[in-house]
């Protein structure tokens, strides 16, 4: 199990809002009040193939939402992702802090489900991947994501 809580520094970059693009949003994600600053919680517990089915993931993805709530925080709820639908999220994610006027200088991201590392990069599985073969989704891409929304 893998699991991590990113705070992703945003005000150290200069920024400058860009075009955002329309983005579909994969159907396990729930979007809630979309007028505060995002944070992407991402659950995974159903796997397929090799992998062993994580049933607290959702529970601890429920606590780390209600939690991100509290704090001021709309909730970008994804679970159960394959990796058309992590790539999709992280997106979503993009867009809205693209669209919003947010002065938060942090972006909450958590994800709760099987990982693996390779020569020293960190990857996420998709319940999709039936073994360590298939696509997984590296981990600094993850990171990288929000800062996509700001940078020139």
């Amino acid at each position: 199990l893998l699991m991590i809580f990113m705070l992703i520094p945003l005000a150290l970059v200069r920024w400058r809002r860009r075009r955002a693009r329309e983005v579909t949003q994969p159907a396990n994600c729930q979007v809630d009040r979309p007028d505060r600053p995002p944070a992407l919680v991402i659950c995974n517990s159903k796997y397929e193939g090799n992998f062993d089915p994580l049933p607290w993931a959702m529970k601890d993805g429920e606590s780390i939402c209600r939690m991100l709530d509290k704090l001021g925080f709309h909730v970008i709820e994804c679970n159960n992702l394959s990796e058309s639908e992590l790539h999709q999220s992280t997106q979503r994610l993009v867009t809205e802090l693209q669209q919003g006027e947010f002065k938060t200088p942090v972006v909450p991201i958590y994800y709760a489900g099987h990982g693996t590392e390779v020569a020293g990069t960190q990857f996420l599985v998709p319940i999709s991947a039936k073994d360590y073969s298939d696509p997984l989704i590296s981990l600094d891409s993850l990171m990288e994501c929000p800062a996509k929304a700001y940078l020139e």
